[in-house]
């Protein structure tokens, strides 16, 4: 493959290998041939500086160019890379540690930015702690590419090893797919037979690098063909995916790849607006692949960008798998895909027959293609190892040049997939696929089913035995080895269920409430997976062979007839954290506030809970507990010990700790304050404004979607001794705070006022950081350092709109803290009340009132907002590499001087998007402007984390 590249860099020595999208829409960054080779050279030379032939190396990248440097570096020097995902967390790294441990490699390449986060996990991980770490973005490296390196090792034979793909198999035991050089130059002109690729072509690619699609067809193809490749990150694509559609319009791309479930997402989430806009006329093969193709995705598809340009005939459905190095059968371009409509009672039969118009019971299958280049496919009884007759179905067997040489060390494992012979003739050795399907006189490959019981759901492989493992180990009161995990079809979509029996010895004392939240927190916490349905069975009711092995096919089959003898179900969708929706009335008693808060918790009647019951006897797990007790200290404003998690104390025992007053007041908590912690999406964060107090946000974040969690960002005066004197200090410390709740990106950032410049600034010092920004909201305020309000509009201002908006709001905060919990009735209506005959006195009355108090808090909002005026006039933001979104009163708070975007898109480099919202600079957060800026809001959140969310479901 290395001989292709330096084709390449001689030929084409300008031409972009790769361009790389941050956030799927600006070009962060690109390579031309000739720097790839030139860089991938000086990988090369630091690898053989110390290292050997045949050694291998992670490669531990996130989306970007850099990880095609490393890739090709490795080729170059005969050093074995091995792609795998960067854990974000030593919570989710098991993975890692199994790859570590069966590929044995030597160092792990990465860039400069993940170095710093694999240094921290490193603490934890002895196993990553142990490899040597190089960094190939660093100055040096780059400083040496600048001089082509040293050559690399010219003794490569197309029979040594590229790389390892590691299969997305089990978590205990991950298989690598040994793949040489000659599997991928092969692969790589099977591919360019059927998708007809040429130096005009250009490649648009979302998926991730270590994935077989996306490092086959998104970063070698390119180079094979001689032509560029565009590149995005998934998060991109999850959050807005009209972005690769948009992509693939602009750079007026030809080829891209993507599963089955992003062009059922495209059609979904782009309105007709929006594909209006697009013109995909030049996509000439859109590659569907890598989890099963829906004849009515491929029809929806088209029918929906038709108005885009795009043709039906250039959906190019393919079947491919790691073993077979990518792809094995593909619909070549320019050929309409086949559909055939099939009598569902022959598929029982493992038959393949044509159905009537007028038959109902039919499934509708794809064809995939024909074989590629010199593969050869059989399709043979899985039992008997003979050949099926036409028609028949039978597992698909895979010969020729494209497959792999087995597993990494796993001679067995080799033997049993990759050396099956047929029975009579002997003809092999062919690579057993575990997939079921039959080919067509015509050659067309159509895919009907698996033979393993692998859960592929939004293209992403699951052992059930490994969920099944999650399971029973989630709870005492689940029966050992007597579960089955399995998938469904709702909606065109593959669900997840769940059957397991309880434990005779528990059944009488089941807390089937209990045990179906541990069982859905526990899978998700370890495979990111929602449970469509989990059902808790009686004991001895799962079948099972005669040695005692669990029959999840049988299983599957008496669960959708509904034959399964159940003691409880849920099928509500499972969430990682559970919803509160019920708020409290402040002027209800702290028992009855407590009840209803719990009732919410536990999704129940507040007449179900028992105020005398202890908490894990209503049901409480430790998440839904600490979500309560987060839920009363931001809804009551009172903070419970947390040690009380420990004492499983009554709902009436609680009572009395608030009653006593020793519940902690709101305000000494620190910066993180949870305005509404509850919520399944990630949370938005709200920087506070020159106050120093996040209330004023209470109203905006309590009308978002009930799936929103809320935190405001206060001042670090209000709970320690010395308050912050630059908004870059104030940006550091509160960033330490986010990450407690939410450890990595994607984030959601809003500011008004002075907050909209802490906003930025969290924005800014987190894309440095690599992390990303999925949406900046700048609440009606504009760049001063750009802006002066002439003397009349300041007059105004603090003599009439400030006192009238402001003072009823920091009013409410102190009752707040002060533990009354009570609202002034009468300046929640002053606040809109023209007269002011009756605002002035009132205010002067509530400001005497807290002055005569002596309130250290008093004291301390006084000093909080003194330094904050000190550090706006210090603040001199620089650029961001990201978009923002300004949300605008009109008229503005200060003239635009020609400048809609009051300032802001000289900063934010990807633009300003403007939402004219109603009200003023000081009332637009209060009724009623607040409904109609939360549902607007809201919009934006769905539209950049609604693919995160289900990818991270």
């Amino acid at each position: 493959m290395v001989g292709y590249l330096e084709e390449r860099a001689r030929r084409q020595p300008d031409v972009k290998a790769y361009t790389f999208l941050r956030d799927g829409d600006t070009e962060a960054a690109s390579l031309s041939f000739t720097e790839l080779d030139r860089r991938a050279r000086a990988v090369a030379s630091r690898l053989l500086r110390d290292h050997r032939t045949g050694e291998r190396a992670l490669l531990l990248y996130p989306p970007g160019i850099e990880f095609p440097v490393a890739f090709f570096g490795c080729l170059y020097a005969g050093v074995i890379a091995v792609p795998v995902p960067t854990p974000r967390s030593s919570r989710r790294s098991d993975r890692l540690v199994a790859v570590i441990r069966d590929a044995g490699p030597a160092l792990a390449l990465t860039d400069l930015e993940t170095s710093k986060h694999l240094q921290r996990l490193a603490g934890q991980i002895p196993e990553l702690a142990a490899l040597e770490l190089l960094v190939t973005d660093a100055p040096d490296m780059i400083s040496v590419a600048a001089d082509d390196g040293e050559p690399p090792a010219s003794h490569i034979e197309p029979k040594d090893l590229a790389y390892l793909q590691y299969t997305s198999g089990s978590t205990g035991t991950p298989k690598g797919v040994m793949v040489t050089h000659e599997n991928l130059l092969r692969g790589s002109m099977a591919l360019d037979e059927a998708w007809r690729h040429d130096t005009e072509s250009v490649l648009v690619s979302w998926l991730p690098t270590f994935h077989d699609m996306g490092l086959v067809y998104g970063i070698v193809q390119p180079v094979y063909g001689g032509f560029p490749g565009v590149l995005m990150s998934p998060a991109s694509f999850l959050q807005r995916p009209i972005r690769w559609l948009e992509a693939i319009s602009r750079y007026e791309a030809t080829h891209s790849v993507a599963p089955n479930f992003a062009y059922e997402l495209c059609v979904r989430k782009t309105t007709p607006e929006q594909r209006r806009r697009l013109d995909l006329s030049p996509w000439r093969a859109a590659v569907n692949g890598a989890e099963p193709i829906r004849a009515a995705t491929l029809e929806r598809f088209a029918e929906a960008f038709t108005v885009s340009g795009f043709r039906a005939e250039a959906s190019c459905p393919g079947y491919g798998l790691a073993e077979a190095t990518l792809g094995v059968t593909a619909t070549h371009t320019g050929r309409p895909p086949v559909f055939r409509r099939v009598r569902t009672d022959a598929l029982t039969e493992d038959s393949f027959v044509s159905a009537t118009v007028d038959e109902m019971s039919a499934q509708t299958f794809v064809g995939c293609g024909p074989a590629l280049l010199d593969t050869r496919i059989a399709i043979v009884d899985p039992h008997t190892f003979e050949p099926c007759k036409p028609n028949r179905i039978g597992e698909i067997w895979v010969s020729g040049s494209i497959v792999a040489k087995g597993y990494w060390q796993r001679h067995e494992e080799s033997l049993q997939t990759f050396g099956a012979y047929l029975a009579e003739s002997g003809d092999g050795p062919f690579l057993r696929t575990g997939d079921l399907g039959l080919v067509t006189a015509g050659g067309q490959l159509f895919v009907t089913g698996r033979l393993k019981d692998l859960i592929v759901i939004r293209g992403r492989n699951h052992y059930p035995q490994d969920i099944e493992r999650t399971v029973q180990a989630s709870h005492e009161a689940l029966e050992p080895d007597a579960g089955a995990a399995f998938s469904v079809e709702v909606d065109g979509e593959e669900r997840l269920v769940v059957v397991q029996e309880v434990c005779r010895s528990r059944r009488r004392d089941l807390d089937a409430d209990a045990v179906i939240d541990a069982v859905r927190e526990a899978v998700f916490e370890g495979h990111e997976l929602m449970i469509h349905d989990l059902q808790l069975l009686r004991p001895s009711s799962v079948p099972k062979t005669s040695s005692g092995k669990v029959r999840r096919r049988e299983c599957r089959g008496r669960y959708l007839a509904g034959e399964l003898p159940k003691i409880a179900e849920s099928r509500k969708p499972g969430r990682k954290d559970p919803v509160i929706r019920t708020e409290a009335a402040p002027e209800e008693s702290t028992a009855a506030q407590l009840r209803k808060l719990a009732a919410a918790a536990l999704e129940v009647e507040p007449t179900a809970i028992d105020v005398d019951k202890r908490l894990s006897h209503l049901g409480f797990d430790s998440l839904r507990t600490f979500a309560f007790l987060d839920a009363v200290k931001s809804q009551l404003g009172r903070e419970l010990p947390r040690d009380l998690l420990f004492t499983n104390p009554s709902l009436a025992e609680l009572v009395e700790v608030l009653n006593e007053g020793s519940g902690k007041r709101m305000v000494d908590t620190g910066s993180l304050v949870p305005i509404r912690p509850d919520g399944s999406r990630p949370p938005m964060f709200f920087a506070h404004p020159l106050g120093g107090i996040v209330y004023p946000y209470y109203e905006l974040a309590r009308r978002l979607a009930p799936e929103q969690p809320s935190y405001g960002l206060q001042a670090a005066g209000f709970y320690s001794s010395q308050a912050d004197t630059t908004v870059e200090e104030m940006a550091e410390r509160y960033i330490a705070a986010m990450r407690v709740v939410q450890p990595s990106g994607p984030y959601l950032i809003a500011g008004w006022s002075f907050g909209a410049f802490v906003a930025y600034e969290l924005a800014r010092q987190l894309a440095k950081a690599g992390e990303e920004i999925a949406l900046l909201a700048i609440l009606d305020m504009p760049m001063l350092a750009r802006h002066r309000a002439s003397l009349a509009s300041r007059t105004r201002f603090y003599g009439w709109e400030f006192p009238r908006t402001v003072w009823p709001v920091v009013f409410d905060y102190f009752r707040l803290v002060a533990g009354s919990g009570r609202m002034h009735p009468e300046l929640a209506e002053a606040r809109f009340e023209r007269s002011r005959r009756r605002l002035y006195p009132t205010v002067a009355r509530e400001l005497g009132a807290l002055l005569r108090s002596r309130d250290s808090t008093l004291r301390r909002a006084g000093l909080v907002m003194w330094k904050n005026w000190l550090a706006m006039g210090r603040y001199r933001p620089r650029a961001y590499p990201g978009p923002a979104t300004l949300f605008r009163t009109h008229p503005p708070f200060v003239p635009e001087r020609d400048d809609p975007t009051l300032g802001w898109s000289r900063l934010a480099l990807t633009g300003v998007d403007i939402e004219p919202i109603s009200g003023k600079h000081m009332n637009f957060l209060a009724l009623p402007h607040v409904e109609p800026l939360a549902a607007l809001l809201d919009r934006h959140i769905v539209d950049a984390l609604d693919g995160t969310r289900r990818l991270r479901a």
